[in-house]
């Protein structure tokens, strides 16, 4: 018993010897599976790839609930968050499509735009001590992350009313300061933004070229704060406003007039850099406009979200699964409204009547070509047929659980994804 004593003593002794001649850092390696935040901010190529990832976070709209389904354009027959707004019962514990997309694919969550706000706040912390070469490139991508913060705050703004102004990043250290941020008033977060967009103005060109298509540009700045500017005129923001988180509690009577001269400075900016009206086709107006969202970066654009999947391999394509017809197997989903596709006019530019008995004999013949070139009416051509959305009535005019290929009663729809909502 003594000796095993001995040797278990003499091994901690030789154990304790072990550890205290190691050398101290021989656990503080660096990692080789991702970049320090150190490294990044020593090498112009990094931060460019930093400024990249911003882009990335920027909002788009090819999730399965369109914008257009939570006012009076669309309607998503399995709603994906929104019905809490279409009904009314919106409230802080279900926010629905409010907060984003349903899975968060259109990067505009709470959390993924307020990460974003944090990212270009440490890049402004950061970006004086990079060691560029080339000054015009670092004044360039402050542009850049000044016009992408710009537009979160807006896109913040706009849905939710005033926020806190925060333009640096924190850490656990600074709870105190955290829990001390109050929320700015309306006036003081678009004042904000549209000073920032100034600032972006000369900080960035009016126009890229190659490979840096698709960037902020002076233009887009312009753009922007023209919108900005006009949401902040309109009479939902001026006009008996109790709160001045939500809007403006002191009339200015100017507010249009600036909204005016913004949008006349963007056109003026955008003419001078070569943008210009979408004119090819001739006079076919439907392939016109059918081209003008198809043809990526076309003259008309100012800034896009380019690309045909993000980074988190998110296919574009996912809107003809999402949208496409019943009855090719696709979800049919943001389905027009009948007062949305009323509006459109008819072709010599009177307004489209059922009370018309001629209109009502065949309600998509003579109408403005657009119609047919953002709806898929009854009748259309796509792809390889004819579109089937009709349903059956019987002589009193009562629906029938009969149809088209393509209508809710379709034999061989893609009800089945809409049905697995149901249950």
């Amino acid at each position: 018993m003594k000796k095993y004593c001995k040797y278990i003593a003499f091994g901690l002794i030789g154990a304790a010897t072990l550890f205290t001649s190691c050398d101290d850092s021989i656990l503080d390696k660096q990692p080789l599976t991702e970049i320090s935040e150190n490294d990044i901010w020593t090498d112009p190529a990094l931060v460019q790839a930093y400024v990249n990832a911003r882009y990335n976070r920027v909002g788009h709209g090819w999730t399965e609930g369109w914008q257009s389904s939570n006012v009076d354009e669309t309607a998503l027959p399995w709603s994906r968050g929104c019905e809490p707004i279409n009904q009314g019962y919106l409230n802080p514990s279900d926010l629905g499509r409010m907060n984003g997309g349903w899975w968060g694919w259109d990067h505009r969550s709470w959390s993924t735009v307020w990460g974003q706000i944090t990212n270009c706040n440490i890049f402004f912390e950061r970006i004086a001590s990079v060691p560029f070469t080339d000054e015009s490139l670092r004044t360039r991508l402050m542009g850049e992350v000044r016009f992408i913060r710009a537009l979160m705050y807006h896109d913040l703004v706009a849905r939710w009313g005033a926020m806190p102004l925060i333009t640096k990043s924190y850490t656990l250290n600074d709870v105190n300061e955290i829990m001390q941020t109050k929320r700015a008033t309306y006036k003081e977060c678009i004042d904000f933004i549209v000073s920032e967009l100034d600032k972006a103005v000369t900080e960035l060109p009016a126009s890229y070229s190659g490979t840096n298509k698709g960037r902020a540009t002076s233009v887009a700045a312009l753009a922007l704060k023209s919108r900005v500017l006009l949401y902040a005129a309109s009479d939902l923001m001026n006009i008996d406003v109790k709160d001045e988180t939500v809007g403006y509690k002191t009339p200015e009577p100017n507010r249009w007039g600036k909204a005016a001269s913004a949008a006349q400075a963007c056109i003026d900016a955008a003419l001078k850099a070569g943008y210009a009206l979408y004119d090819k086709y001739g006079d076919d107006v439907k392939t016109k406009y059918i081209q003008l969202f198809l043809e990526c970066g076309n003259s008309e654009v100012l800034f896009d979200r380019e690309g045909t999947s993000s980074a988190n391999s998110e296919n574009l394509s996912y809107l003809d699964q999402s949208n496409g017809p019943n009855g090719y197997g696709q979800w049919g989903g943001n389905c027009p409204i009948s007062e949305f596709v009323d509006a459109f006019e008819m072709a010599d530019g009177t307004k489209f009547d059922w009370n018309n008995p001629v209109h009502k004999a065949n309600p998509y013949a003579n109408r403005d070509p657009r119609l047919h070139a953002t709806v898929l009416c009854d009748g259309d051509q796509w792809m390889s047929r004819n579109v089937e959305a009709y349903i059956n009535a019987d002589a009193s005019g009562k629906e029938l659980t009969t149809g088209g290929r393509d209508s809710k009663y379709g034999p061989d729809s893609g009800q089945t994804h809409y049905n697995n909502y149901l249950k």
